[in-house]
């Protein structure tokens, strides 16, 4: 079963890609992924993992998403392996997303200056 679960920050804006009639093939992102732990100083803090979209998925993240946004994704590994003209062998591997959904809002830039009233506590121990 190939069937990953990544939470993490998209590292750029989405990528459109327009077939026929100017509709959404697909797009293009990049997310990062925390580790929860690193064997050194040397360890990276996170792995990056390019991402293509299809359909619905597709065009949620066209419509709504952008670079910073804390994202979950469901999906599955791809291998992305071809070979150069010079006959060279290139391996990698894309994350193909089926679900996506937010996994945090980011605060109105108008709750900063937010305060609520002043008003007594209506439980009191």
């Amino acid at each position: 079963m190939n069937l990953t679960i990544q939470i993490g920050r998209f590292t750029r804006d989405p990528e459109i890609l327009y077939g026929e009639q100017q509709a959404i093939k697909c797009v293009k992102v990049d997310i990062a992924v925390p580790r929860e732990f690193s064997l050194s100083d040397d360890d990276p803090t996170a792995d990056f993992f390019h991402c293509v979209a299809f359909k619905a998925s597709a065009k949620f993240i066209a419509q709504h998403c952008k670079k910073g946004d804390r994202v979950a994704i469901r999906g599955r590994f791809q291998n992305n392996n071809f070979t150069k003209s010079d006959g060279s062998k290139v391996y990698g591997d894309q994350l193909i997303i089926d679900k996506i959904e937010f996994a945090q809002t980011k605060p109105d830039q108008n709750e900063e200056n937010f305060h609520p009233p002043d008003e007594e506590t209506p439980f009191k121990d």
